[in-house]
């Protein structure tokens, strides 16, 4: 078995292949850092630390871009055209918690500039953590197989989050949401092998976080349910041989094809 990709990054993709979870690893470390090093440049030259956040989230958006074209590993990491997705009625549920939920008692407004701030904000947000944790990292946790590829993606995005120490005051919170981050990338990252496409996650991740900006509800009860809905949900998706056949069998989604004579 062997990752496809470009050919001039043959040793590394054969090292991912060996090593995945050291792989892994080097990867989220070099995410964080670049998260870290942007944030406190960014403070040193007087950014608050929602600035500092966002100049964060620029870099390491670049980052994924870069890491994903030089790998040549956009369309398997989820970035496919519609003839390669499946299973969609899936997203119902995900759909039903993360967008309706917060709308069911109505909206308040922000000021204009607020919201356009928010929305770009909250569209590269859902765009580099997917193609981060239900991207590169799935992909190359996947010689792992379909359930640890799960968990453990989910466990980086939960830790990802810590990093939000540099610019939330309040600790308890951030430990919180790393909690509520791993829940909801069991269910992010089980779904994404299921329905062979990232761009749903996007989707949902962006308007999870947009819409908790404008739901009349409580925020934090809000998210807690969220975050166990996609918990559990993420657990009935892989919970069975039979469930996670099409994730198997689909080169796309598990990051590895057979060579010549599988191809043949």
């Amino acid at each position: 078995m062997a990752f496809e990709g470009r050919p001039r990054m043959t040793a590394v993709l054969a090292l991912f292949r060996r090593h995945p979870v050291i792989s892994a690893m080097v990867l989220f470390a070099a995410d964080l850092a670049v998260v870290v090093l942007a944030g406190i440049v960014a403070k040193a030259l007087g950014a608050g630390g929602m600035q500092a956040a966002f100049v964060a989230l620029c870099f390491d958006t670049v980052l994924v871009a870069v890491l994903l074209g030089a790998l040549g590993w956009w369309r398997a990491a989820g970035f496919n055209r519609p003839a390669r997705w499946r299973n969609l009625r899936l997203l119902w549920i995900p759909a039903a918690a993360l967008i309706v939920l917060p709308l069911v008692a109505g909206v308040h407004t922000l000021a204009p500039s607020t919201a356009a701030y928010l929305v770009v904000a909250y569209a590269l947000t859902g765009f580099t953590e997917e193609a981060w944790y239900r991207g590169l990292l799935l992909r190359v946790l996947g010689p792992l197989g379909p359930r640890r590829a799960v968990f453990l993606s989910a466990a980086l995005f939960g830790a990802a989050h810590l990093v939000n120490l540099m610019f939330r005051a309040n600790p308890f919170l951030v430990f919180a949401q790393a909690i509520g981050a791993f829940s909801e990338g069991v269910g992010l990252a089980a779904l994404r092998l299921r329905i062979n496409t990232i761009w749903p996650l996007i989707t949902l991740h962006f308007f999870e976080d947009l819409l908790l900006h404008f739901t009349r509800l409580p925020v934090i009860p809000v998210n807690v349910v969220q975050s166990i809905i996609l918990l559990v949900y993420g657990l009935y998706l892989i919970r069975n041989r039979q469930a996670l056949e099409p994730a198997q069998i689909d080169e796309a989604t598990t990051g590895y094809v057979a060579e010549e004579g599988a191809r043949a």
